[in-house]
């Protein structure tokens, strides 16, 4: 018996280990992965602007001026279709805002939507910025990014009504320990609902 494929999209503040928690979930379950940041990503490299947190912002705000609120998931749409038909499931690294689940919803037909919030101290996400090696963020950049995200993208409706909240404020073992927990629960649900 074939199963049906399922969506979950990571939500959370940068910094809060959603590309960590991603790469937990692709160690053991088969997701083809989407990184809707791309797209921005993509923008900037078609401007021929430098990738900085004041250029991504710019884009990030025009890309939703043009295409609303939904924008990122509009227009990786055709790759979500694609992955579903096939048979496979999608996992999100990372959604922005509430218009963004509503869009999925609809594209995923009768597939199990699961929204999964990341969430870490302030602290823990100042220390993982600073340090990464890709898009660094200082303490300042990191409260713009907040800011956009919250009171301009629905980032905070988005994190608010997820369908799972994982906390990453201990070792990284108790992150993949949760994780674990969290991909059974999935399971069990998408079991449930395909049932």
């Amino acid at each position: 018996m074939r199963h049906r494929p399922l969506i979950i999209g990571l939500v959370g503040l940068a910094g809060t280990g959603k590309s960590t928690a991603a790469r937990m979930i692709l160690k053991d379950h088969s997701f083809e992965l989407m990184r809707l940041g791309d797209g921005i990503r993509d923008a900037l490299k078609a401007k021929g602007w430098a990738q900085t947190p004041e250029n991504e912002r710019r884009v990030q705000l025009s890309i939703r001026e043009q295409h609303g609120m939904a924008a990122l998931v509009k227009l990786s749409a055709p790759e979500i279709r694609s992955s579903l038909s096939k048979g496979s499931s999608v996992l999100i690294d990372s959604m922005c805002s509430f218009s963004e689940r509503e869009c999925l919803q609809e594209i995923a037909g009768d597939v199990v939507v699961y929204i999964v919030a990341v969430h870490a101290p302030l602290e823990r996400r100042l220390l993982q910025l600073r340090t990464r090696h890709e898009r660094p963020l200082s303490p300042v950049q990191m409260e713009q990014r907040d800011l956009l995200e919250l009171d301009h993208l629905e980032k905070g409706k988005l994190l608010a009504l997820a369908d799972h909240h994982l906390l990453n404020d201990g070792a990284l073992e108790a992150l993949e320990h949760d994780v674990g927990l969290l991909m059974q629960l999935v399971v069990a649900t998408k079991r449930t609902e395909q049932g």
